[in-house]
């Protein structure tokens, strides 16, 4: 599954990065996966979903939603990939900048991110 949403508003990357980690478990839970690995580029948000520490902040409650949508899944994983090996989730980014709404695409990946996905496969 890939997906893209576009949002204004201002926050912090990582932030932000929660807030998509967020979008993509309720996404990928809506869709019948029970399964779900989640790979991010941001090291500190990695840490926050590996220790599941608790934070009294606006970044604090997303991750409570996020370890609440982990409760629903029978296997989620999280693994850290540096910014060059996650391509696809950068070409996905940079094309919710420039398109509006949700965009879900299951079961076949995006034609605009297949120069990505082959470089990966390489």
């Amino acid at each position: 599954m890939a997906m893209t949403e576009s949002w204004e508003g201002e926050c912090s990357v990582v932030e932000r990065e929660a807030t998509a980690v967020r979008q993509g478990l309720k996404t990928a839970l809506e869709a019948g996966f029970q399964k779900i690995e989640v790979e991010v580029d941001c090291l500190t948000l990695y840490y926050a979903l590996r220790k599941k520490k608790k934070e009294l902040s606006a970044y604090g409650l997303i991750m409570k939603d996020i370890w609440y949508l982990c409760s629903f899944c029978q296997e989620v994983g999280f693994s850290f990939t540096k910014r060059n090996g996650n391509k696809v989730a950068h070409a996905l980014a940079k094309y919710s900048l420039e398109n509006e709404g949700m965009l879900v695409w299951l079961e076949e990946a995006p034609t605009i991110v297949m120069d990505c996905v082959f470089a990966d496969i390489d």
